[in-house]
């Protein structure tokens, strides 16, 4: 057991055991470190002014090369930089101290106005770079959804990342290819945590055991304590001054809730895969949910965030629920009984009210792979396209058979998130279609039952009649997609 954690940050060696541990990443660089490069706007993880780099060693793997990617600096506790590497703004200038060649592309090309989102937009490109020498501009404007320029300078920010020859940059990992800074947080990742300290805030505890068996019984011993990934809401709240908690329960150092398989017709998640890991994953056995997960976050949000933790947030209009709902995922949980599985369709019990016990948490979630014949249509309403909260979400899958020559609806099952306290499948409008001719007239008649299994509150993302139609309408919608996708398929008015 040690007390305290250990990270590196642009090749230095930081150890920490007091209440700066607690600290958000971007406070603790700016008035701890003296590194201002790093900037805090919004404190929420969306303008991505803040974003910094972080690789660290594969816990199932040790000889695979750690990768460095995106993530938002001012949402995430100091405590969940153990046993990684960070890169600051500072930290990317050349083995020469020349600036990198990312850096040169963005003065070259005039691509910083009042250059406060700068150092974000630049640290975001970098991420890209590392995992591509040759992005396209597509590739790009993907990449800086998280990054916002307030002085709408984009053309040239792009114009930025097109410029850069990548071949011929060094990248991030070769710079700082020091193999003793991986070996010693390899060792680390293999002893537990318990930190604790005396905060502002009062006593805070930060604990990252390595079996289940030990998280569990940290469960029971401590009711309060509160399970931490990534911080991409927690730390939000906290920021906030919404909920303050004095215990914190990491599972990164348990290698099995690390692992991402197929294994008899479902893909089995742990509990710390991240969702851009499981997006190429799927891509191949679930690309209707891949392509969905392109809209799902920013890229600074997809490399840190989990199914499962977006799963236990319980959030009514959490993105990947409607699809796990859809498919009759199983939630498997892990407790002092052992391990339990159960349908997430049984799992919520309420507004942010779930089907656990004290001691219990979630190991992993099993999806079904889809049937090669099912028709998949996943869909998201929001204000903006992208990193935006939902106002309403669906996901739903059909599968057809011909009966007197007459396409009709053989399999259905359908979700809604934003329609009530709490995701959910409308079995009373999934039972009217099944054996109904696949038709125009069906599916409205369907939608016109809809309205009375969803309950959808007014607030400021739509008013409850709002959802209601934008519920309706969705339903008819993926009628319309279903036919206009396959010819075979459309049947009377």
């Amino acid at each position: 057991m040690r007390n305290y954690i250990v990270f590196y940050i642009n090749g230095k060696r930081i150890t920490i055991n007091d209440a700066q541990a607690f600290m958000p990443v971007a406070n603790f660089l700016r008035s701890e470190k003296a590194m201002p490069g790093t900037k805090i706007v919004c404190a929420e993880g969306d303008c991505g002014a803040c974003t910094l780099l972080k690789a660290s060693p594969n816990i199932n793997i040790p000889d695979a090369p750690p990768k460095f990617f995106s993530f938002n600096s001012c949402i995430t506790p100091v405590f969940l930089l153990d046993c990684a590497h960070i890169i600051t703004v500072e930290g990317l200038k050349t083995e020469s101290c020349a600036p990198d060649p990312i850096q040169k592309a963005f003065v070259s090309c005039n691509a910083s106005q009042c250059g406060y989102c700068t150092p974000g937009f630049v640290m975001a490109m970098a991420g890209l770079f590392e995992q591509c020498a040759n992005p396209t501009k597509k590739a790009i404007q993907n990449h800086l959804t998280g990054n916002l320029c307030r002085c709408t300078g984009y053309d040239s920010i792009i114009n930025a990342g097109l410029s850069v020859d990548g071949e011929n940059r060094q990248t991030l990992f070769e710079r700082y290819s020091d193999d003793s800074i991986w070996n010693d947080l390899k060792n680390h990742q293999t002893i537990p945590v318990q930190l604790e300290a005396q905060t502002h805030q009062g006593p805070k505890t930060f604990f990252a055991p390595q079996t289940l068996q030990e998280a569990s019984k940290l469960r029971q011993t401590y009711k309060d304590v509160r399970l931490i990934a990534a911080a991409t809401d927690l730390g939000v709240q906290i920021n906030k001054r919404r909920t303050l908690p004095s215990r914190f329960l990491s599972l990164s150092l348990i290698p099995k809730l690390h692992q991402l398989e197929e294994i008899n017709g479902h893909v089995l998640v742990g509990a710390q895969v991240n969702f851009e890991r499981l997006r190429l994953f799927l891509k191949e056995r679930m690309p209707d949910f891949a392509r969905f997960l392109n809209l799902f976050a920013s890229p600074q949000i997809k490399h840190v965030g989990t199914l499962v933790g977006n799963t236990a947030n319980a959030s009514p209009i959490a993105d990947s629920t409607p699809y796990l709902m859809m498919s009759n995922a199983s939630i498997v949980l892990w407790g002092k009984q052992g391990e339990r599985k159960i349908s997430i369709l049984d799992f919520y019990l309420g507004y942010k009210k779930l089907n656990m016990e004290a001691d219990e948490l979630i190991s992993k979630i099993e999806i079904p792979l889809p049937d090669k014949n099912a028709q998949i249509k996943l869909y998201k309403i929001s204000a903006r396209r992208d990193l935006d909260i939902s106002c309403v979400n669906a996901a739903m899958q059909l599968s057809c058979s011909i009966i007197d020559g007459q396409p009709s609806v053989k399999h259905v099952s359908i979700a809604y998130g934003g329609v009530g306290p709490t995701v959910v499948r409308v079995p009373k409008t999934e039972a009217f279609l099944k054996g109904k001719p696949l038709s125009h007239s069906t599916f409205k008649k369907a939608s016109q039952l809809l309205c009375q299994e969803i309950t959808p509150i007014s607030d400021v993302r739509g008013s409850q009649d709002f959802r209601l139609q934008v519920a309706q309408n969705l339903l008819k919608r993926f009628y319309i997609d279903l036919v206009s996708s396959n010819s075979n398929l459309e049947g009377s008015q």
